[in-house]
C-alpha cells in the first residue's frame, strides 16, 4: 500500500525546532529528503495560502468538483483539468444535468 500524506507546517517547525536528532518529525523529514517520500507540488498555488488545503482535499480525494464562492480558487480553473473549480450554482446545474445526487 502506498502512503500519502499531508506535512503540516507545524511539523516541520517541530522538526526543525527538535534538540533530539532521533525525534519522529526530523525521521520523516530525513526520509523525505532521502526520496522514500515523493515531495508534491501543486501545478499552481493560490494566492490565499490557505486554499491549499482545499486543492489537496479535491486532489488526494479525486474529486470531480470544487465548489467555492472564493475569487482565489476560482481563478485556478485553467490550471486544474482533473476536476472542475466552480461556484454553487455552475455546481447545481450539473447535478441537474446527471440527475443524481453526488456521492459521498
Amino acid at each position: 500500500m502506498e502512503i500519502k500524506a499531508v506535512l503540516d507546517t507545524n511539523v516541520v517547525l517541530a522538526a526543525e525546532g527538535s534538540s533530539n536528532s532521533n525525534s519522529p518529525n526530523r525521521e520523516i523529514i530525513r526520509r523525505w529528503l532521502a526520496a522514500e517520500i515523493r515531495f508534491f507540488h501543486l501545478r499552481h498555488y493560490p494566492a490565499d495560502p490557505d486554499d491549499v488545503l482545499y486543492l489537496l482535499c479535491a486532489i488526494n480525494g479525486e474529486a470531480t468538483h470544487l465548489v467555492s464562492y472564493d475569487p482565489h480558487l476560482l481563478e485556478l480553473s485553467s490550471f486544474y483539468d482533473d476536476f472542475v473549480i466552480c461556484p454553487p450554482l455552475e455546481f447545481l446545474k450539473a447535478l441537474r444535468e446527471e440527475g443524481g445526487r453526488p456521492s459521498r
